[in-house]
């Protein structure tokens, strides 16, 4: 990376500015828990879409392809069912080079044009901020996306002092975000793009409202409370740690399971966190502990082939060989009766992402996957608390 200058030698990443010479590597991880339905109880975002695709043949290895980056984008509006104008922010990938930043401002900008906005697009990049964690950079931008939402502020673009002259953000009603700017609303959204060095291009959009604004909230209250209090308490007995007594959550919890923390005002400033398992579960929930999976498709002729447990609790894998003509298509029977079928809300769904139907009776929609004639797909279920994503790969 430094020979071919794509790392900046003054330590820092000047997106968006004239002297950018590069990206600064930083360090880090990070992740996004996932749950479909309309519950709203721990909900920070909506993850309203999301596509890749690849940019093909550009100038060169380090090259944009601004037309690719067009076309992920259009579709991920698609998909979300959204307008040009409703984003208020963009977060760029923007890795601070004096031809990456352009074409990448470029792109949005002719996204934009198509439509009148009733405020300027807020353009920032977590670069500046936090590096370029190469990777991971695509999922600390999702982050970034969600924080953002969450107190409708926008992250400011640091070391922005004069801006690359290459840059059309001009050219329609948008401007770089140099300082922390609030959304004109209680809500709105955020998009994100990001683009390997492999050539894919990616870029997902949220929605949120602002809870962080929101004090006197019951469930923050506590949880700074628990968080001042001391750890659960550990009693020694004998000498095997595994026999020890203790006010955590014990070695055998599994997803679905409940605690208790009691909490009073009478409790001593010292008092410890303690955990107490709450018997049962809520009404309306399933126990899918023992729950199994069937596979049926085409490629054994609609028969129920059950899945194997994965390696962690509520997930079943299998492997299937593409049937002759490279097109493979499958659901799922749970517990192998076809009259609990899981299937997908559209037929013919290449999709990952999209919405999962069932269990129910009378269901015919498939996934379909495309490869090539003989070769193995590693299909993957996961359900916990009733709720279900699958996942497949060719192997």
């Amino acid at each position: 990376c430094s020979m071919s200058h794509m790392v900046s030698p003054e330590g820092r990443c000047f997106t968006f500015n004239s002297s950018a010479t590069g990206y600064l590597r930083g360090e880090g991880t990070s992740g996004q828990f996932l749950k479909f339905g309309p519950d709203e109880k721990e909900k920070d975002a909506i993850y309203r879409a999301s596509q890749c695709g690849q940019d093909g043949r550009s100038a060169s290895l380090t090259a944009p392809n601004g037309p690719a980056q067009e076309e992920v984008i259009s579709k991920a509006i698609r998909e979300a069912n959204m307008t040009p104008p409703e984003a208020n922010v963009w977060e760029c990938h923007g890795t601070g080079t004096s031809l990456g930043d352009p074409i990448e401002v470029g792109a949005i900008r002719k996204i934009m044009i198509k439509h009148e906005r009733p405020d300027p697009l807020m353009i920032t990049t977590n670069k500046t901020n936090i590096g370029h964690l190469e990777g991971g950079a695509a999922m600390a931008g999702m982050c970034v996306c969600v924080q953002t939402v969450l107190h409708t502020s926008c992250l400011p673009a640091l070391h922005l002092m004069q801006l690359n002259p290459h840059l059309e953000h001009t050219t329609f009603d948008a401007w770089l975000a140099s300082e922390a700017s609030p959304f004109p609303f209680e809500q709105g959204h955020c998009s994100v793009s990001s683009f390997g060095f492999g050539g894919t291009n990616g870029h997902a959009i949220y929605w949120g409202c602002n809870l962080a604004r929101q004090a006197g909230s019951v469930r923050e209250k506590i949880l700074r409370r628990m968080r001042r209090m001391a750890p659960p308490e550990v009693r020694p007995v004998g000498d095997n740690p595994g026999e020890w007594e203790s006010d955590l959550p014990d070695a055998g919890v599994r997803p679905g399971d409940r605690f208790v923390v009691r909490l009073s005002s009478d409790d001593p400033p010292d008092a410890p966190l303690k955990w107490e398992r709450q018997e049962g579960r809520v009404d309306g929930e399933e126990d899918d502990r023992d729950t199994f999976f069937s596979i049926t498709g085409n490629f054994n002729d609609w028969e129920a082939d059950r899945m194997a447990p994965g390696d962690v609790p509520g997930q079943h894998v299998t492997t299937v060989t593409v049937p002759a003509g490279g097109l493979l298509e499958f659901r799922f029977l749970m517990d192998g009766d076809p009259e609990r079928i899981v299937c997908p809300e559209v037929p013919g769904c290449s999709r990952k992402c999209a919405r999962i139907l069932g269990p129910g009776a009378g269901l015919s929609n498939s996934w379909v996957a495309r490869e090539q004639e003989g070769s193995e797909i590693q299909v993957e279920v996961l359900c916990l608390e009733g709720k279900c994503s699958v996942l497949w790969f060719k192997v």
